[in-house]
Formats: C-alpha cells, structure tokens, sequence
C-alpha cells in the first residue's frame, strides 16, 4: 500500500485481527493510495481489510475536502465480519444515506468536532453511524474501542457522559469536567450500559472478557469505585486494573 502524495501522508491508526486472520485497518489515506482497487483519488479516514495472505477483501474511505476533518481512530471486527469504529469529524459528509454537519462545518479545522461510532459491513459497505454532539456543539473524547464474542461493541471516553444516551452520568460537566465513562452498544450501536468513573491520570485501555471488560488506566490520586477507594503506593502512579460486568 504505497503512501500518497500529500502534506499528510497514509497513516494506519488501528488494526484487529479476526478468528480467520484477517486484518483490517483504520487510519487515515492520502490521494493516490491503493488499498487492492487501484489507486484513490481523495483524501480522508478509511477503513480496509486484508486476508493473511494479502489479498484486499474491501475499503471504505470518507472523503474529506480541503478545509475539514476527520479520522478513524480505533475499529474492532464483530463475529459477522463486519467492522465497528470511532472517529470524529468537523464539516459534512454523508454516510449509509443520511446527511451530517457539525454545528460549523465552514469554519476550517476551528470547530467542535464531533465524535463518532460507525459500522461498516464485512467488505466496506456503510451500514449505521452515531454523532454524539449536542445542541451547542459539545461531544466526546472518544478512546479506546474493543468487540467481545457477543457482537457487544464497548468504548471509552472522556466528558459530556450524557451524550452517550442514558441520560446524565455522574456530575454534571461544570462541576466535574472530562470524567472518563466506559460504554457499551449492542451491534446495531444501540447503547446497552455506561459507567462513570472518578478521573485518571490517562486515558483508559479496554480488553474483552468472557464475562465483561477489563479496564485500564494510571491512577495518580485518590481513586474510588463502589465505595471503596483506591491510592497510588508508588510515590507517582500505579497502574489501576478493574473488571465491568454488564
């Protein structure tokens, strides 16, 4: 996959591996990368896919024109084949048929930017999207992404808990800006559960259990979870492990 020619070049930002050894890989592509179909002639966010053998099996590109902004920033692949990811984008675009805009779509890269989850089909086909942005502009600070068996698709982010769709999490923003939440959404990106935490020194790591999801982060200070609390023993931090059932 030879890079493009552009003041950014192709970047791979997250890659997952399927039971049948497929990797598929979301970034960022420049024009004239060629990702198995010949080369692209737009710039933007992608998702694509690869057997083990290097055999191109789909992509998936939204193309981004001068003066917006977007990026995949982390996919995982459901038992069906097909792909979930984050992002976030600022300007317009169109996908599986509906249209969207941020709440300034002409500002030049100076807007809020909206945070994403997308699925996509087992060969690229657009399938659902969710914008997470209220009336204001505000959204999300999207992080990690992982799948389990099940097909369930869970995340973590940071701020505004209350635009994931069960109502408010934890304090309201001005009191307690940016808490981190992990959240969960079935496979048609319905969500199932989120959970509020007290802030990290980091962003939190996810990985899939059989029952559950560990969760992963850099605890720097007084730390509490159902009524226990947690401190660091090491004069700067420790690492903080916990495990969520649904």
């Amino acid at each position: 996959m030879p890079a493009g020619q552009a003041l950014r070049g192709t970047q791979a930002l997250s890659v997952a591996v399927d039971a049948r050894e497929n990797v598929t890989v979301g970034g960022w592509a420049a024009p004239g990368t060629d990702f198995g179909a010949g080369a692209i002639t737009y710039r933007g966010p992608f998702v694509a896919r690869w057997s083990m053998s290097g055999a191109p099996l789909g992509s998936w590109l939204l193309p981004t024109p001068s003066g917006h902004y977007a990026d995949v920033y982390d996919v995982g692949v459901l038992p069906d084949g097909s792909v979930a990811f984050t992002g976030t984008f600022d300007g317009c675009f169109t996908l599986a048929g509906t249209s969207y805009a941020s709440l300034e779509p002409d500002d030049s890269y100076d807007g809020q930017r909206d945070a994403l989850l997308g699925r996509l089909s087992a060969t690229g086909a657009e399938v659902a999207l969710r914008r997470f942005q209220d009336d204001l502009g505000r959204s999300l600070g999207l992080g990690s992404l992982v799948v389990d068996a099940s097909g369930s698709i869970t995340t973590a982010q940071s701020g505004w808990g209350r635009l994931l769709g069960l109502g408010a999490v934890g304090p309201p923003e001005d009191v307690a800006p940016g808490r981190p939440t992990v959240s969960s959404f079935a496979p048609d990106l319905g969500t199932r559960w989120v959970r509020g935490l007290d802030p990290l020194a980091s962003g939190l790591l996810l990985a899939p259990v059989g029952d559950g999801v560990v969760v992963t982060g850099d605890l720097a200070g007084p730390f509490e979870l159902d009524g226990t609390w947690y401190t660091p023993r090491l004069r700067r931090s420790d690492l903080l492990h916990l495990k969520l059932r649904p």
